[in-house]
């Protein structure tokens, strides 16, 4: 582990904004996976548009973004206040940046361990799927009450092997804590793939850790599914670290444990937690569901904090999905507590919703399903308008659900009060994205009129931002002035991040860009 400190110069910010700014700690912004800042205060409808919103910087780095960037407010480095941007890339490093001024370096880096370059371990990982190399892929969880951060990185182990390691670092120097760091190793009961005398490890060489960490009942979580081009053998599985003490491994889950499969990969989302402990995830594709001791694939799973599944729903045409292609799990599921339930769909362009309280045991019917993009037809071979971008503004007044499906529009869905989704569209967009469609955020000052956005990335690099009444009105695009706002190639799977009056944007070209208010003339940051 090599730590770099950079010449502190310049650092400031406003104290007033440094106060008033959340952090952004986990991805899709909280537990419950919604990707809903409810509390952006300078973003408005008005001031989003071609002459007033723009990039106005960027922030080097030494590799592929995959992760979203987090935020933390008033962070002391070297006794100075500081907003800190934290980004992490393939190359195994770790950065935290001045948010506010991508002129300065960074304020530390960190490169914990070599990266695994691609086909390192046969097809595994994948050049099409991550790039060139894998190392942390998925997004870091922060830990505001320690001041940790917490991150997972793959590295090599031999010719042909590679692991995955957890690391805890101090937000302010990259300094370990908590234990510093350990590999990752599991293993469960099982007859399934890999079995050896009735067990079952974790052949990690078959696996990446794609989905957002989670922070939960005093855990670091992880989930993990394929190495990228699904080859067996491989499980969908889902591991926990004492968060005081990241070598002490506290949970261990296999979603196949008799058979293979189920990955638990989200399109990157996090695994959701709700406030009494419970995990809700959703797998991959599997051929089976047995009874007594269930391979979950293709599901809604909810699992005690401790590792115990308590539920789970698998669709009828759970044998269609598998043999198509169409993860159910390619979206994560957002909870919604005001309304008691989960909701959540996948390849299918199916919308299924439960109720959190009612997942116990198997679950044969769920509260609601529509297709929620085009019927897909004929199915065929990972075909369908999939969905994989999936928000939620949770309104006290005009709630509704946003999903951007493969080669479709962006579609907005109303939530009754009784919590029940409209199943026609209150609004529409009129671009159609191709893969894997659009990914998105949405900011508000709470229920302020006018302050509502969505945001959302498309590929192969368009920011958008839209007016989260109606999704027809686009305020503002990356496009619209090329030279000043291009994005270049994004990053799948991984929506903006929009904090303080800023959005952050993840790239493949060693950069995050980043964009906020703009004076028409310079195209910088107003005063």
């Amino acid at each position: 582990m090599k730590i770099t400190w950079h010449v502190l110069a310049g650092i400031g910010c406003a104290a007033g904004l440094i106060a008033q700014t959340p952090p952004v700690t986990t991805g899709q912004y909280n537990n419950s996976r919604n990707a809903w800042n409810a509390s952006e205060k300078i973003l408005t409808v008005s001031n989003v548009g071609p002459t007033t919103f723009g990039k106005i910087g960027s922030f080097p780095v030494d590799g592929i973004v995959f992760a979203q960037p987090l935020y933390m407010p008033a962070v002391s480095i070297q006794g100075t206040p500081v907003n800190v941007l934290y980004v992490a890339t393939m190359n195994n490093t770790v950065y935290a940046f001045n948010a506010d001024d991508a002129t300065q370096p960074p304020l530390w880096s960190v490169n914990l361990a070599p990266a695994v370059p691609s086909g390192w371990a046969g097809p595994c990982p994948d050049l099409g799927t991550t790039g060139s190399q894998l190392g942390i892929l998925s997004t870091p969880v922060i830990d505001p009450a320690t001041s940790t951060i917490y991150v997972v990185a793959a590295t090599p182990a031999g010719t042909g092997n590679y692991v995955h390691m957890i690391f805890a670092l101090d937000l302010a120097t990259g300094q370990p804590k908590m234990g510093g760091s350990t590999t990752i190793t599991a293993s469960v009961p099982g007859t399934g793939w890999d079995e050896v005398g009735g067990i079952v490890p974790m052949n990690t060489t078959r696996h990446m850790q794609r989905p957002a960490l989670l922070e939960a009942n005093g855990t670091i979580y992880a989930g993990f599914g394929s190495c990228g081009p699904d080859l067996a053998p491989y499980h969908g599985w889902v591991v926990g670290y004492n968060s005081q003490n990241i070598q002490q491994q506290v949970e261990v889950y296999n979603t196949t444990a008799n058979g293979g499969e189920g990955a638990v990969w989200q399109s990157g989302r996090g695994i959701a937690a709700d406030a009494q402990g419970s995990l809700y995830f959703m797998t991959g594709n599997a051929p089976v569901t047995t009874e007594g001791n269930p391979n979950l694939g293709e599901s809604f799973v909810k699992m005690s904090g401790q590792g115990t599944v308590t539920g789970w729903f698998t669709p009828a045409n759970l044998a269609l999905l598998d043999n198509e292609d169409l993860d159910l799990g390619s979206s994560g599921p957002i909870l919604l507590p005001r309304y008691g339930q989960v909701v959540g769909g996948g390849k299918y362009g199916v919308l299924f919703t439960l109720p959190t309280s009612g997942i116990q045991g198997q679950v044969t019917v769920p509260r609601q399903r529509f297709q929620a993009t085009p019927p897909c037809g004929t199915a065929v071979y990972s075909g369908c308008y999939q969905i994989r971008g999936i928000a939620f503004w949770g309104s006290l007044t005009t709630p509704k659900l946003y999903i951007w499906g493969v080669g479709d529009v962006m579609r907005a869905f109303n939530m009754s009060s009784k919590g029940y989704l409209a199943t026609t569209p209150a609004s529409m967009g009129s671009e159609i994205a191709g893969y894997p469609g659009g990914f998105m955020t949405v900011s508000s000052n709470a229920d302020t009129a006018g302050t509502a956005i969505v945001w959302a990335m498309t590929l192969p690099g368009t920011l958008h931002a839209y007016d989260a009444r109606d999704v027809a009105v686009e305020l503002w695009n990356s496009d619209m002035n090329p030279s000043r706002d291009g994005v270049g190639t994004a990053t799948k799977f991984v929506p903006p991040m929009v904090v303080g009056g800023k959005a952050y944007v993840a790239t493949t070209s060693g950069q995050v860009l980043m964009y906020g208010i703009v004076t028409a003339s310079a195209g910088r940051t107003a005063p």
